[in-house]
């Protein structure tokens, strides 16, 4: 009965192992109760440790590894099977042995962690963070190592202070800049409460800094001006803010200008976004400005005066001119005088027009030539009825050493077409076109009279209105081209008009 009681306990036990109801067998033996863990019993353990990021290794009594993951083998650069039943104390190197045995003592009361130094298989050294903690006796172990690679986390605390010493560095900067600029610099909030005030406010405004420091900023400017500056501070963000010239004034009485401009500084959870203002002054520059305009205003009405002295005395010429030309007998003096003074009166024609104009920039063209047109109708004493005109011309502006060349060539080439394209009371067109070609200009002025003689040779012509005209297009950069179809065409490109 008792033989068949131990088979039967014996299958029972069997069963159980087989069922994995049974993780380990106590044996009693001369040397006492000895455990044997059964293969796969800590498989669950093995399989948690390799997941673990840190390196792990249980170690008996005597410091000998029982078993490690992967994770520390790579650690210190070692196959885990040359780990396992070598002593841990040859992990770290012989500066750190005590420390890493003081962490083993049984009689440790203090935390069983420490930072040392792991010395891996080539020599070199990485710094870890080991822990140590002692396992129940039931489980055949004494200790647990788990050891922390702290290379990237000192890397990061490296670039960490790096990164501190350099914000550091640029706040110092920043202030620095801040506190030594000319400008006035500002922080305030939405409302236009002011936060910061730098110390250029003393020499701008006469003012202590720290006295507007929780005031308005609308405080800086004059009373017609705070509400723009109230409304620039409270905008949205915006990557553009229109600047602002605001009078400022001061204790004494006086005032600066102050150019303004705004920048936002960057919101988050626990700092609402606050306006940077900076005031530049502005007050110089201004002053100067005025003396400019000034001075220019001084000059313009010189100028003014000048041109109208000038086309007085033009038209006093005009004037004897004609009157001599009525007291002669002879017909070809008084033509020739009489072709003199409408020279004289284009050149007094630009002198009236920029008179009259609103700037001195230049000269509006179609209003000139419509002028030189009208004026050569009445020096030949002709109708606008009897001469139509029709002018295409671009608003080119000429300054007046354009103006006059150009003017006393256009009024000798249509006082020509008049003269000798319209005898006997002929009627017809004048047309005249003027535009922007490249760098330069093209003109052609056309009429549809009876055109040029069949031997007409523009060089050795004796007339003294074409010389004056071919020299003047010539002066302005031009040859005058002559043809002749159904009527008289004269054309020029000017490459300096």
């Amino acid at each position: 009965m008792r033989l068949r009681a131990h088979l039967t306990e014996v299958e029972e036990a069997l069963a159980a192992i087989r069922t994995g109801e049974v993780d380990a067998i106590a044996v009693e033996g001369p040397l006492g109760r000895r455990i044997f863990t059964l293969e796969g019993a800590d498989q669950p353990y093995r399989l948690l440790a390799e997941q673990m990021c840190e390196g792990t290794a249980s170690m008996s009594a005597d410091t000998t590894i029982l078993f490690c993951n992967q994770r520390l083998a790579r650690m210190v650069g070692r196959h885990r099977h040359k780990l396992v039943g070598s002593t841990a104390l040859s992990l770290v190197p012989d500066c750190d042995k005590e420390s890493f045995q003081a962490l083993l003592a049984p009689s440790r009361r203090a935390e069983r962690r420490s930072e040392l130094r792991f010395q891996r298989n080539d020599g070199t050294l990485i710094p870890v963070l080991a822990s140590i903690s002692i396992l129940p006796p039931k489980s055949g172990y004494r200790f647990c190592l788990v050891a922390t690679d702290l290379r990237e986390i000192k890397a990061a605390e490296l670039e960490r202070d790096r990164i501190n010493s350099r914000l550091r560095t640029t706040s110092e900067t920043m202030n620095a800049i801040v506190e030594q600029s000319t400008d006035l610099i500002v922080v305030c909030n939405a409302q236009g409460r002011m936060d910061y005030v730098s110390p250029a406010c003393n020499s701008l405004l006469d003012r202590v800094s720290d006295d507007l420091v929780g005031k308005s900023v609308a405080g800086i400017a004059a009373p017609e001006a705070a509400g723009e500056l109230l409304h620039l501070v409270s905008q949205p963000q915006s990557d553009s803010h229109p600047r602002l010239t605001l009078r400022c004034p001061r204790p004494d009485g006086s005032h600066v200008w102050l150019e303004t401009s705004r920048t936002t500084l960057n919101a988050d959870s626990q700092d609402p976004a606050r306006a940077v203002l900076t005031f530049h002054d502005v007050t110089e520059h201004l002053e100067h400005q005025q003396q400019i305009q000034a001075a220019l205003h001084e000059k313009e009405v010189l100028l003014r005066e000048i041109y109208h002295r000038v086309k007085n005395n033009l038209q006093v010429i005009q004037s004897l001119l004609k009157m001599q030309a009525r007291i002669l007998s002879d017909e070809k003096t008084q033509q020739a005088l009489r072709e003199m003074a409408q020279r004289v009166s284009a050149m007094a024609l630009v002198h009236e027009r920029l008179y009259q104009m609103h700037d001195l920039t230049g000269l509006s063209l179609p209003n000139y030539l419509l002028d030189l047109f009208n004026g050569a109708l009445a020096s030949q004493s002709l109708d606008s009825n009897q001469i139509r005109l029709t002018l295409d011309a671009e608003e080119i502006p000429l300054a007046l050493e354009q103006a006059v060349p150009f003017g006393l060539m256009m009024n000798e080439l249509i006082c020509n077409s008049l003269k000798h394209g319209f005898r006997d009371g002929r009627q017809g067109n004048i047309h005249i076109s003027i535009r922007r070609r490249g760098a330069g200009t093209h003109f052609a002025i056309k009429d549809d009279g009876v055109g040029l003689p069949p031997d007409f040779n523009a060089a050795a012509s004796p007339s003294m209105g074409l010389n004056v005209a071919t020299s003047l297009a010539q002066r302005l950069g031009g040859q005058l081209v002559f043809s002749s179809e159904n009527g008289c065409c004269v054309q020029a490109d000017l490459t300096r008009l």
